[in-house]
């Protein structure tokens, strides 16, 4: 008969190399799989970690930008003329906290608003000494 193989193998001794060699052909397609699924969620993690970096840079370097500081110098200059010029203690004390929320973002502050600054807020938020905080 054509197309037919003797491999020297009785259909009984096929079977048992058939049965033999399963469990090790099953082992390695679920490590190469295992292996493959591992790879792929480290890629993505990589991946996550590399595009989150990037756009920190991003904003850090946008935040530090010459035009950045100087808007945000500015809106608290205004915040804190617009103290002086309040009906109420509590727009007085709105006034104030806008303004350390913009002395916060800003690297340095000029001498007077860093005074200002210094003696009316922790961060972004007005300090508990401060003279705004009280009458709030």
């Amino acid at each position: 008969m054509s197309g037919d193989y003797d491999w020297g193998l009785t259909p009984r001794q096929a079977n048992r190399e058939i049965r033999r060699w399963t469990p090790v052909a099953i082992t390695a397609v679920v490590a190469s799989f295992g292996v493959i699924t591992v790879a792929v969620v480290l890629m993505w993690q990589l991946h996550v970690w590399v595009f989150t970096r990037s756009v920190d840079l991003q904003n850090r370097t946008y935040q530090n930008s010459y035009g950045t500081q100087q808007a945000d110098i500015g809106s608290m200059e205004t915040a804190i003329q617009a103290i002086t010029g309040a009906f109420t203690l509590a727009q007085e004390r709105a006034d104030a906290l806008s303004a350390c929320g913009y002395g916060a973002k800003v690297t340095q502050l000029p001498p007077g608003d860093a005074a200002w600054y210094e003696s009316n807020c922790s961060g972004p938020a007005l300090s508990p000494a401060s003279q705004y905080e009280k009458n709030g």
